[in-house]
């Protein structure tokens, strides 16, 4: 939960041009204070506290009295998660964006200077915000096998994992499909394509052509 107190004091920099500093942070509570705090006196700060599974404002002073500043945001504290707020609806609507697009994009709008590796590493976090996380899915796999047998009678469905319990291979032929199939041309067209997530593998598809074609 600090994390995202951060992130949202992270995008107030960018937005607005001024620095920031924390304070006595620790799991239960977050300071945030101008960074011209000793040098002005601006008395622009936040204060929140751990309630209920989120963040509370305490108290707050909005106004700065540090001067006007020129937007100049190549000294914020960035990260990974700041930056994947900024490009989520992004990556969302095109999924095969390339991180030196999105670095393009973010110095276009925010004129933010990011390395590749916070372009990349955001492109992924975002990713997995939207579509989940790669490997979770394998801990899926079983209750998959059970759903489609018990809402699909008669569909056949073969979960291979190895000794140390590794996902192998896995088969499904809907009983539609298998049914379907005494209509069909007694030949079976197979077609496959390589995977290129993190974990690699192939999806191999059977298809068969209508009988009356």
């Amino acid at each position: 939960m600090v994390a995202l107190v951060l992130m949202v004091v992270g995008l107030y920099s960018i937005e607005t041009g001024y620095k920031y500093q924390f304070s006595n942070n620790d799991p239960g509570r977050v300071t945030v204070y101008c960074v011209k705090k000793e040098s002005t006196g601006c008395l622009w700060h936040v204060h929140a506290v751990s309630e209920f599974d989120s963040f509370v404002i305490k108290t707050m002073h909005s106004e700065h009295f540090c001067g006007f500043v020129c937007k100049d945001v190549t000294s914020c504290l960035m990260s990974s998660k700041l930056v994947e707020n900024l490009i989520l609806e992004i990556v969302r609507g095109m999924p095969l964006v390339k991180p030196k697009d999105l670095m393009t994009t973010l110095k276009t709008d925010y004129g933010l200077d990011i390395t590749y590796y916070y372009a990349y590493t955001a492109k992924k976090i975002a990713l997995e915000e939207i579509h989940g996380i790669d490997g979770l899915c394998f801990h899926q796999l079983k209750w998959l096998k059970n759903t489609i047998v018990e809402n699909n009678p008669g569909s056949r469905v073969i979960l291979d994992i190895d000794s140390t319990k590794k996902f192998e291979r896995m088969f499904i032929c809907f009983e539609a499909s298998s049914y379907g199939f005494n209509h069909c041309r007694p030949i079976v067209y197979l077609d496959g394509t390589f995977l290129k997530n993190k974990h690699k593998g192939c999806l191999l598809a059977a298809t068969a052509k209508n009988g009356n074609q």
